[in-house]
C-alpha cells in the first residue's frame, strides 16, 4: 500500500496515471514522483521504502524471501524491521 502527500504527484507506470493512497504496485511496474513528491510505500509489515521528489523504483521480485527492488533514479529511504536471519 501506498501513501502519499496531498500536494504532489506520484504515478505508477506511463500507462496506469496516477497513485493514490492504499494502492498496490507489481513487479516490472514502475512508481515514479514529480520534483515536490514524497512518497512512502509498504514493503511488508514494519518495511516501507520512502521515495523522495523527481525518483523512480521498481520491484523485481516480490517474494518475501527475496524482495528485489530497483532505484531508476533520484533517491530512497528504506526502513526495515528484520530478524536475524534476514540476509
Amino acid at each position: 500500500p501506498l501513501t502519499s502527500d496531498s500536494e504532489s504527484t506520484a504515478s505508477v507506470s506511463e500507462s496506469k496515471g496516477s497513485v493514490a493512497q492504499g494502492d498496490s504496485i507489481g513487479i516490472g511496474e514502475s512508481l515514479s514522483t514529480d520534483a515536490g513528491a514524497k512518497v512512502e510505500v509498504l514493503l511488508n509489515p514494519g518495511s516501507y521504502i520512502r521515495l523522495g521528489g523527481n525518483s523512480e523504483f521498481e520491484f523485481i521480485d516480490t517474494a518475501l524471501d527475496n524482495l528485489r527492488i530497483r532505484l531508476n533514479r533520484g533517491s530512497a529511504i528504506f526502513e526495515v524491521l528484520a530478524t536475524n536471519d534476514f540476509k
